[in-house]
């Protein structure tokens, strides 16, 4: 914590789907338990709880993901965006698993055949593939803006579950369902692009969102949890970030669901960010905390913090 800071987003995919209360840590039980539900509808990125967009539903901004410059076409800001990514999928005796998302140069010689088999699969569901001269190691597709979209699960929440449990649900759910069943047997058909294809591979799409409204002050830092985080880089850039001691809003991106050790990776979140952010509120030093999850999102004020008497609310927001 900072003292110019004045709100705290932290956007943690699996954070607000841990298991019943008795389970969790003192600190994230209270948390949760005085917490209030925020309004959002599908995925929550780090810019509507850090005020940066005037729209609800603006997802994790895929389109940042390829870090954008000062000046974008028109027809980017007015579409919305959804991400694939490669990822390998194992099936056993009791389901498909899906392992871990793989960068692929799509367009590339190496691809063998991939892009076209993809571009053809894209076109016969009416998508538009945005193809870069420079392949960011992933895709992007461009829809209308008013298009029915699911609700997907990010990639580093997805890993490591079962297809079943994490596929899309929602709007237009059966055509997205539709293609990740099809890139299976596009990449069965066009062996050798990726690591371990024997187990299988296929495409996960995620990022479905449209580009917020930029903010125009600079007191807003997207903090990321690695280098490989383009999408919460590009929103710094999209942000004007400053450095983090000069800034008046924070955004912390930092994955529980699949990480490699998920109860070391909540115990650093609390040490880090949740127990500081928790004492600020308490001393009225820091103005709301937001918790976001895949769909949800909670956020705390300092009078929220001295709420005792609510014990509930929290909860139900998590499971709803």
């Amino acid at each position: 914590m900072t003292p110019a800071m004045r709100r705290l987003a932290i956007d943690s995919p699996g954070l607000l789907d841990l298991p019943e209360p008795g389970r969790l840590s003192p600190l994230l039980a209270r948390l949760i338990a005085r917490a209030r539900p925020a309004g959002a509808a599908g995925e929550v990125p780090l810019a509507v709880p850090l005020g940066l967009s005037s729209e609800a539903a603006a997802g994790p901004l895929s389109r940042l993901a390829v870090e954008p410059g000062s000046s974008l076409p028109r027809e980017d800001r007015e579409s919305a965006w959804v991400r694939f990514d490669a990822v390998t999928l194992v099936p056993d005796l009791t389901a498909v698993w899906l392992r871990e998302p793989q960068r692929v140069d799509f367009p590339s010689a190496a691809g063998g055949g991939l892009a076209e088999e993809l571009a053809r699969m894209f076109e016969a569901h009416g998508l538009e593939w945005w193809r870069p001269e420079a392949t960011p190691g992933f895709g992007l597709l461009r829809v209308p803006r008013d298009a029915p979209l699911p609700r997907f699960v990010p990639a580093d929440a997805a890993r490591g579950r079962r297809l079943d449990e994490i596929l899309p649900t929602g709007d237009d759910a059966a055509r997205w369902r539709s293609l990740i069943n099809e890139s299976q047997m596009v990449f069965h058909q066009v062996r050798g692009v990726l690591r371990g294809t024997d187990r299988g591979a296929g495409l996960w799409f995620w990022g479905a969102g449209v580009l917020p409204e930029r903010t125009r002050s600079g007191a807003a830092v997207a903090v990321v949890s690695s280098e490989d985080d383009v999408v919460h880089r590009g929103l710094a850039r999209w942000a004007r970030a400053t450095a983090p001691e000069r800034a008046e809003r924070v955004g912390v991106h930092w994955p529980v669901a699949g990480a490699r050790d998920p109860a070391a990776a909540l115990a650093e979140l609390e040490h880090r960010w949740l127990a500081p952010a928790w004492s600020a509120l308490r001393r009225f030093r820091l103005e709301r905390l937001a918790l976001a999850d895949t769909g949800r999102c909670l956020e705390l004020t300092p009078l929220d913090s001295w709420s005792a008497w609510r014990r509930s609310p929290g909860r139900a927001a998590v499971g709803s």
